[in-house]
């Protein structure tokens, strides 16, 4: 079988949604957020398992079992046949709970909407699509329009991923010192509050290949090292087709370097 031959590559941008957010962030917390949440209806006198579901939204969840697991481990509650209360080492955690710190921070983050990952920041150089700016010459490769809808709704679902991008890499721009300090502080995501949206592009190679004992083209989006999955989403280059069959932008020179 003959190899591929190279027929061109074309620089593209890969866009990437951005939203920058506010986070409020809380230092110190001895349990998550639903199981405190638990623990204060029961401090309360909220002591029926029913009617803890029903206040949280959880009832018969199997989440708001694990929950009580953990306030049992800790030792935080009982189980009575009269119901659930709450022990000195549960008001001592609900004690600590009133002097914790809060952090208050504005953020950019980025999605991948072919992969939808999270990310801070990408690898690659970052572009900023201005119409008034012919600094550079790319092809801007668009999304389908099933795949643009990130919302506020959207954002504000994604409370655990972006709590993991936390947990893994700190907030844009700490340094892996200031991370480690973090993850001793037992830092939680509290609330995240949509400000405005952004569209960025990441440069990419589109890669044009030929097989000769093939009546078609090939192609595959590149990004860094190695091929990125938009390429999926994208049609196949048909014969003679090259760049007409893609989703191109026709007016693709208006790109400068994103700050």
């Amino acid at each position: 079988m003959k190899s591929e031959v190279l027929i061109t590559n074309i620089r593209v941008g890969v866009p990437l949604q951005v939203w920058h957010a506010e986070f409020i962030l809380e230092l110190d917390r001895d349990l998550p957020l639903l199981e405190e949440t638990i623990l204060r209806l029961v401090s309360a006198g909220v002591h029926s398992l029913h009617r803890i579901g029903e206040l949280i939204g959880l009832e018969h969840d199997q989440v708001l079992d694990e929950g009580l697991i953990l306030l049992l481990r800790r030792e935080a509650i009982v189980l009575e046949d009269t119901g659930i209360r709450i022990t000195p080492i549960g008001h001592n955690i609900l004690k600590r709970a009133t002097t914790r710190e809060l952090q208050k921070q504005e953020v950019a983050i980025m999605r991948d909407p072919y992969t939808r990952e999270l990310l801070w920041e990408p690898d690659e150089q970052v572009l900023r699509w201005n119409a008034n700016s012919r600094r550079q010459t790319l092809h801007l490769i668009t999304t389908r329009r099933d795949e643009t809808g990130w919302t506020e709704f959207h954002l504000k679902s994604q409370h655990d991923k972006i709590q993991h991008l936390i947990d893994t890499e700190g907030l844009r721009n700490e340094s892996e010192d200031q991370v480690r300090q973090m993850k001793n502080r037992n830092r939680q995501l509290i609330s995240v509050k949509p400000l405005k949206r952004d569209t960025l592009y990441r440069l990419a190679t589109l890669e044009i290949t030929h097989r000769p004992d093939e009546q078609h083209l090939s192609w595959q989006l590149r990004l860094g090292e190695g091929a990125h999955p938009c390429h999926k989403a994208l049609k196949r280059l048909e014969e003679n087709g090259v760049v007409d069959v893609l989703p191109l932008a026709k007016e693709s020179d208006g790109f400068g370097l994103a700050a």
